[in-house]
């Protein structure tokens, strides 16, 4: 899984093979949180997106492999 900035604290959890997006990372009042395609929180926020994005290599790693199926 990679994190591609989307915009100024938003950024796309891409699973491995780059075609298809599978959560999000995204900076709240609180600090940074990880969140599934529905905006949906799996994580409580952490203090850094480093932080997040280590918690979401791992909320998310289920999903890292998936590819997408129109390619």
């Amino acid at each position: 899984m990679t994190m591609v900035r989307v915009e100024s604290g938003l950024y796309a959890s891409i699973a491995v093979n780059g075609d298809v997006q599978i959560g999000w990372c995204r900076r709240v009042p609180e600090g940074w949180c990880v969140e599934d395609m529905d905006c949906n929180r799996l994580m409580t926020p952490f203090p850094t997106k480093s932080d997040a994005e280590k918690a979401g290599y791992e909320a998310l790693a289920h999903e890292s492999g998936a590819s997408n199926p129109g390619w």
